[in-house]
């Protein structure tokens, strides 16, 4: 089985965006620790030290799939589900906060499914791009199913 890699279409972006609140936010930082007086921009700026790693984890997560099973990495975790571990693979609906995105999730017996880091659809994307994670998780399914066949055989 040839691996595959899924990563995150807008990681790139996000990865120019958190850098720079990360810039604006140790910018703040210094800015007050020299004794400038506090301003809104400045509580702004350390607002954004705190959210820019949470943006990070979420763009900058990828999938790897491949004989063993699927490897998930985000920044500061790694998980592998191997294939016997898994009993599906669907794709839910995530919203929180007014902002949602289609995933591709992972459900094991006993355990609590969890999200895959990448491939994932924001819920305001094109039907075009809908379409292709729903062939993605579709590939995984038959990748599934072949290594239970294989593990049965």
């Amino acid at each position: 089985m040839e691996p595959i890699v899924y990563r995150n279409r807008e990681a790139r972006r996000a990865v120019i965006v958190s850098a720079a609140l990360l810039l604006w936010g140790a910018l703040s930082l210094i800015r007050l620790l020299r004794g400038t007086e506090p301003d809104f921009l400045h509580a702004l700026g350390l607002a954004w030290l705190a959210v820019a790693p949470f943006i990070l984890r979420v763009s900058l997560g990828r999938t790897t799939v491949d004989e063993r099973g699927i490897h998930a990495w985000r920044l500061l975790s790694r998980r592998t589900y191997a294939w016997h571990d898994i009993s599906d693979i669907t794709v839910e609906e995530r919203t929180s906060r007014g902002h949602g995105a289609y995933r591709i999730v992972i459900s094991r017996p006993g355990r609590r499914p969890r999200p895959l880091p990448a491939p994932y659809v924001d819920i305001r994307a094109s039907r075009t791009r809908y379409e292709e994670l729903l062939t993605q998780a579709a590939d995984l399914r038959s990748r599934l199913r072949a290594a239970r066949d294989s593990h049965v055989a």
